[in-house]
């Protein structure tokens, strides 16, 4: 096909292939642009079916007029060749941008709202796409998205062209009525906008299965995990947008695109707020001097940090006469200032900084292989990359089980240790395990906030949201410096409404921790 030229379009390069068609970019020559052609295969030529199907997908994706969706030009056959000629896309699929890197809450609002509002103009037009997937979606070097591929698309009133039993669509994607081969409208592409929100967010898919039945009943009868397990501050507007998308009775679903979007709008509204409070929190006022208040530098942070988290010194530094400030955990003084630097580094949360600090507790463990705590940081590290990186959970659990387990053999005593062995079990979904752990953790210290922190989101998990908040303000009063537990914290005042503690919050993290 290569070099080729059909009709009035020279073929260039194959760019893409599915079910239903093979796509060539090529050059228009009557009209001197670059344009994408997709065949249907010749072996379903013979196939009355898809060659109807084909065709009413150039229909359907012709009638729309909107800039997120893919414009198509013309329908033509040409020496048994029947091919459809559209937009030419400068960009990469969803799919590969979400591979390549975890996208920002801004980021992901300003997908998704153009998903929706592509959506809601083919639904005015009573077309609904039926393969909604981060695969046909496209997003231009400017960052505009355009849903491609309408081939399952199904016009109103066209009679049904699949046989009884089949299915169309990209099963993981699915909605439940559309998995059982039932009939579908409009609030099926919104459970399949729903899934692709949840995987943008996550980088996991909501449901999962080694088989195709496996998956079927995954979509029909299970719920996804909370986002919140894979990535860190996850807006609570956002993890009710996409609650609601997902669920299973049509009935209670977002109704409408006009909907699902104008909620993510609201929510992008409220996302701006918060970076508005950001720029005007982040650019102090020059002094002179410092002040007789507090003036928090990168090391005076760190050491705040180190304090207020229970870290310990290398050895006591008061008087014989006085009770000894802190527990000593390793003579290596190169190994214990590796583990303070990592810690400092954890307390970040990016990917960066905490692949940083993996190898300075790594680094600890190095120089003294008895320091448990060191150990606890590196299970610590691991646990929440997958949160803010694109680091599978499967790959980091094993590794933080690993460090958590060598921690507890070296001390069983040790608060830190039981703690991380709590974040484990969590992620590996047994529950109660992980509430065993986290209860030792906070007998063994009740001042060790994390643990109380990390008990709280368990709580709030098994549903149970006044503990919950007990244990987060317990947190928040042992560790008033900790962003994560700031956050944490600003979010449950915001889901009770009220907003002057969230925003006194939030301005207090960020002044902690402008990025």
């Amino acid at each position: 096909m290569i070099g080729k030229t059909i009709s009035h379009y020279k073929i260039i390069e194959k760019i893409g292939e599915g079910g239903m068609g093979v796509v060539f970019k090529a050059q228009d020559i009557k009209l001197d642009r670059i344009v994408a052609l997709k065949f249907l295969p010749k072996p379903l030529l013979c196939d009355e079916e898809a060659k109807t199907r084909f065709v009413h997908e150039a229909k359907a994706a012709s009638a729309l007029n909107h800039p997120n969706i893919t414009t198509i030009y013309e329908i033509d056959e040409v020496e048994s060749e029947c091919f459809i000629s559209m937009e030419y896309i400068e960009g990469k699929s969803l799919k590969e941008l979400i591979k390549e890197k975890m996208l920002s809450i801004e980021e992901i609002l300003k997908i998704a709202i153009q998903i929706g509002g592509g959506l809601n103009a083919a639904h005015k037009k009573d077309i609904v796409h039926r393969d909604i997937k981060s695969d046909n979606i496209m997003l231009t070097d400017e960052g505009v998205v355009k849903i491609m591929d309408f081939g399952l698309a199904k016009l109103k009133g066209v009679t049904k062209l699949t046989k009884t039993g089949t299915t169309l669509g990209t099963m993981q994607y699915m909605s439940p009525e559309q998995a059982q081969g039932a009939e579908v409208d409009q609030r099926s592409d919104i459970f399949s906008l729903g899934v692709v929100l949840y995987e943008i967010i996550t980088g996991q898919l909501p449901f999962r299965g080694e088989h195709e039945a496996a998956v079927i009943y995954s979509i029909v009868n299970e719920a996804p995990e909370p986002l919140a397990r894979y990535k860190a501050n996850v807006p609570e507007g956002l993890q009710r947008i996409v609650d609601k998308a997902l669920r299973k009775d049509v009935g209670t679903r977002y109704q409408s695109a006009a909907d699902i979007t104008a909620d993510l709008k609201e929510l992008q509204r409220e996302w701006a707020r918060v970076a508005t409070i950001s720029k005007t929190s982040i650019h102090p006022t020059p002094q002179k001097r410092p002040s007789k208040g507090i003036v928090i530098t990168g090391i005076i942070l760190l050491a705040a940090a180190v304090l207020v988290a229970g870290y310990f010194v290398l050895k006591p530094i008061q008087k014989a006469e006085e009770p000894p400030f802190a527990k000593r955990y390793t003579d290596n003084l190169d190994a214990y200032n590796a583990y303070v630097q990592g810690r400092f580094l954890w307390n970040k949360r990016t990917q960066k900084h905490l692949m940083k600090a993996i190898g300075y507790f790594e680094k600890a463990v190095k120089l003294d292989p008895k320091y448990a705590l060191a150990y606890a940081g590196l299970a610590d590290a691991y646990s929440v990359l997958p949160s803010y990186s694109g680091y599978p959970v499967e790959k980091t659990v094993p590794k933080a089980k690993e460090a958590a387990q060598k921690a507890l053999e070296l001390d069983d005593k040790l608060a830190e240790a039981h703690a991380s062995m709590g974040l484990v079990r969590e992620m590996e979904g047994d529950l109660e395990g992980a509430e065993k752990e986290f209860l030792r953790a906070i007998e063994l210290n009740p001042d060790y906030a994390y643990a109380h922190c990390w008990y709280s989101n368990l709580l709030n998990r098994m549903g149970k949201n006044e503990e919950s908040l007990k244990e987060l303000n317990i947190a928040f009063e042992l560790n008033p410096l900790s962003v994560v537990i700031l956050i944490n914290l600003a979010s449950k005042k915001k889901v009770a409404g009220d907003w002057l503690k969230w925003e006194e919050l939030i301005k207090r993290a960020l002044e902690i921790e402008p990025n």
